[in-house]
C-alpha cells in the first residue's frame, strides 16, 4: 500500500488554497507549476489531490512558465 505523502502543514494548507482559489486560471496553472517546482517531481499526485485540480493544469502551467 502507497502512502500518500504530505507535502504541507494543515495551517498552511489553508492558507494555500483559499489564496489559489482567488486567482483567475493562468495564474493558477503557474501558482501550482512553481510549488511543483519547489516541492519536487513527486508532488504532481498531491498538488493535483490538495487543489482539486488535474495533473494537466500543473503540466501546462510548467510549459507556461518554460515559454516565458
Amino acid at each position: 500500500m502507497r502512502v500518500k505523502k504530505e507535502y504541507y502543514e494543515a495551517y498552511f494548507l489553508v492558507k494555500h488554497v483559499n489564496f489559489y482559489r482567488c486567482l483567475p486560471e493562468k495564474q493558477r496553472r503557474h501558482f501550482l507549476a512553481m510549488e511543483h517546482q519547489r516541492l519536487g517531481k513527486d508532488s504532481k499526485r498531491y498538488l493535483s489531490r490538495v487543489f482539486g485540480c488535474h495533473w494537466l493544469t500543473i503540466k501546462r502551467g510548467l510549459a507556461e512558465l518554460s515559454e516565458s
